[in-house]
């Protein structure tokens, strides 16, 4: 197993910080605290939107990533230019002031900051976006078995921020489902990390 991004280590630090702050409101709601006993829901509900959106965050940082290393592999590529103008046979790539690379990055222009903006941490989104890249995150065994867990969890972000209702949740269930979020991004991550030109 390829070790783990920088990327995920930081999301998953994120992760173990709500995670204790999960368990401590779990502490004073269980020793009577006022305020938790007023506004347990309201917490639990903006925990699990935070938790949400530290996925889709990954996600989008993730795919952006790969996109920078995919590029800077075709910058280290030893073709002559004359062989993709000849293979290729067309007016785009008949440029000779450009690099061998140069004819096939992703431009990081408008089309692809909407693209990226239109990641979410909806499941299928997530697979075909990383698709593009190569990458068949249904070829992860763990990110398979995770897949109905995180769809439910991100559907009960989906009640509370589009439908404005609360989520059934306790602390400790949100507590435990935290755990289930990082093994999912670690199962991307995985993925990711398998690539040879992502490393």
């Amino acid at each position: 197993m390829a070790s783990n991004s920088q990327l995920y280590l930081i999301t998953a630090e994120y992760l173990d910080q709500l995670k204790l702050s999960i368990l401590d409101a779990q502490t004073k709601l269980a020793e009577g605290d006022e305020f938790l006993l007023d506004h347990a829901t309201f917490l639990i509900n903006s925990f699990i939107v935070l938790a949400c959106t530290y996925i889709e965050t990954y996600i989008k940082d993730a795919f952006d990533q790969c996109v920078d290393k995919f590029n800077q592999s075709l910058d280290d590529i030893k073709i002559p230019s004359s062989i993709i103008v000849w293979a290729t046979n067309t007016e785009k790539y008949k440029k000779k002031d450009r690099s061998p690379g140069q004819y096939f990055k992703i431009e990081k222009n408008k089309a692809y900051k909407d693209y990226i903006a239109s990641i979410s941490g909806n499941i299928e989104k997530t697979i075909s976006c990383f698709k593009i890249l190569d990458l068949d995150l249904t070829t992860s065994e763990q990110f398979e078995n995770l897949k109905p867990q995180i769809g439910t969890f991100i559907e009960n972000r989906n009640i509370i921020v589009h439908r404005n209702q609360s989520a059934s949740f306790t602390f400790g269930d949100l507590a435990k489902r935290i755990e289930v979020v990082k093994e999912y991004l670690a199962a991307i991550d995985e993925v990711i990390m398998s690539k040879d030109y992502l490393n």
